[in-house]
């Protein structure tokens, strides 16, 4: 590392002696120009040292909070350039987008950047129509998953009911588009389709019908010495692994860092399921039955939007957020979440099963919930997590199983998997209990549900056997908490995975 360190500062020694720059040229033109925090090359770099792709650093050596100079970001560049034989699809674009902005300081440095001759004859020599610009920094990733999932569930009344088959085989695709805008914005678009083993076009946990889709949309720039991000996103920018929030929202959100800690506010409207006649007999099968054993028939939301107690079908709520984390050291991190939920109108609704069986509506009291976990990085390959969650819902006061307004957990990982990482691996246990009313929707997929929480175990483990493709295999064992809804007493789900990146 002192090595490393004496090399970026020897270079940096030696432009000095080349002679001051005018004052009023632009960034790109003064090799010493800081690189803006919120530019995204910070993790573009970060992500490249952890995946092995810059020589001499290991995973946690590349201090994103620490502010360096073009010259120093184009020597990081340079290094991943001669590793780019061993990038998979998502390193490959990091190290382009470097290459792109920090072309200049790479050929001051007497570095080849690959393909600019080819790509000037290319474009003399091509015929037909022509995209006239592309955005700037344009890339385009994506995945292909097949899944089958298969399982059985013991019955409350000791039956037993399995799943598994056509139905629960998957096809699943995703485009991931970013460009930059300008300014120091940049732009993401996403695209998603998935099918089942009969062609038909299959529900996801993205929130989509199935057929292809945008499922998410945004902007992010700079705001007041952080970044602001607007439209359809997912998933938090202060910490992630949350057993409250893993749901899709659009909204807007804004995070700053202040030393070790890093704070976060956000405002959405959350997904949700409505329960509404659509008019297309086809939607309306879902049967469901009463205490007499009588069948009622009820509508079939269009997406596979996971719906919970917090975040009802039928209803609909908006989002207020607050999240900080503090890095106490690089090993660990201290993180704290509080949401306080709103209705949208009148606070009054119905699920689908609700109104096929002619229940009166229920009212939403406005929940607020409280989160907290630690992450911690053991040793080299050895990560846990804890969380811990509690909401001031009082539905559950009165009923023989407790408040039911708590989630705990404890996640252990070993190793690291990455798809540009050929033979990485990662094995994974996560403990977890999930109770009734307690988040709008985990980022675990043993979770609380509509009427119902859960607690059991995820075993997962991950393999990459050559670059860019993917193997996962997951064990889920799952006990209902209550069983006020679900007739499921306890049930075991198993999951295989193939990925492609590209």
């Amino acid at each position: 590392m002192i090595k490393q360190k004496m090399l970026l500062g020897l270079v940096s020694a030696a432009f000095l002696g080349m002679g001051s720059l005018p004052g009023a040229a632009e960034a790109a033109d003064n090799p010493f120009a800081s690189v803006p925090p919120d530019s995204g090359y910070y993790d573009d770099v970060d992500a490249l040292v952890n995946n092995g792709l810059i020589y001499g650093y290991e995973k946690g050596e590349f201090k994103k909070t620490r502010i360096i100079s073009r010259m120093e970001m184009a020597i990081f560049t340079a290094k991943a350039m001669s590793a780019m034989d061993r990038a998979g699809a998502e390193d490959a674009q990091r190290i382009q987008r470097l290459i792109k902005e920090f072309s200049g300081e790479l050929s001051d440095m007497h570095v080849k950047v690959p393909g600019v001759a080819a790509k000037k004859e290319e474009s003399k020599a091509a015929s037909g129509p022509k995209i006239k610009q592309m955005p700037k920094n344009f890339s385009l990733t994506g995945l292909i998953r097949l899944r089958d999932d298969w399982g059985h569930n013991k019955n409350a009344d000791g039956k037993d009911d399995t799943f598994g088959g056509t139905k629960n085989h998957q096809l699943l695709w995703q485009m991931f588009t970013k460009f930059d805008i300008g300014a120091g914005w940049t732009g993401e678009i996403d695209f998603l389709g998935a099918k089942d083993g009969d062609g038909d076009s299959r529900t996801t946990g993205e929130n989509t019908s199935g057929t292809a889709d945008i499922n998410k949309a945004f902007v992010t720039g700079p705001l007041a010495g952080g970044s602001v991000r607007v439209g359809r996103v997912k998933g938090s920018t202060v910490y992630g692994d949350s057993m409250i929030m893993g749901q899709y929202y659009q909204g807007i959100d804004y995070t700053r860092k202040f030393g070790k800690w890093k704070a976060g506010a956000t405002w959405g409207k959350v997904d949700y399921n409505t329960s509404r006649w659509s008019g297309d007999t086809e939607k309306v099968n879902t049967t469901y039955y009463d205490k007499d054993g009588k069948a009622h028939y009820g509508y079939k939301a269009e997406r596979g939007v996971s719906g919970s107690d917090m975040n009802p079908d039928g209803l609909g709520v908006n989002m207020t957020q607050i999240q900080t984390s503090y890095q106490a050291s690089k090993d660990f991190a201290w993180n704290m979440g509080f949401w306080h939920l709103t209705a949208r109108g009148s606070g009054n609704y119905r699920s689908s099963k609700d109104i096929a069986l002619g229940k009166a509506s229920t009212h939403y009291n406005d929940p607020n919930i409280f989160e907290t976990s630690v992450s911690w990085q053991a040793s080299r390959k050895l990560k846990v997590l804890g969380n811990f969650a509690i909401s001031d819902d009082t539905r559950g006061k009165d009923t023989d199983f407790g408040r039911q307004n708590k989630a705990y957990g404890i996640s252990f990982r070993w190793g690291q998997v990455a798809a540009s990482n050929p033979h990485s691996s990662k094995l994974q246990l996560d403990l977890l209990h999930q109770e009734r009313y307690t988040g709008i929707k985990s980022t675990y997929d043993l979770k609380n549900k509509m009427g119902e929480g859960e607690r059991g175990f995820i075993l997962d483990y991950r393999y990459v056997p050559i670059q860019n493709v993917m193997f996962d295999f997951r064990w889920m064992h799952y006990h209902s908490l209550g069983k006020t809804a679900a007739k499921t007493d306890h049930g075991n789900q198993y999951r295989v995975q193939a990925y492609y990146y590209f």
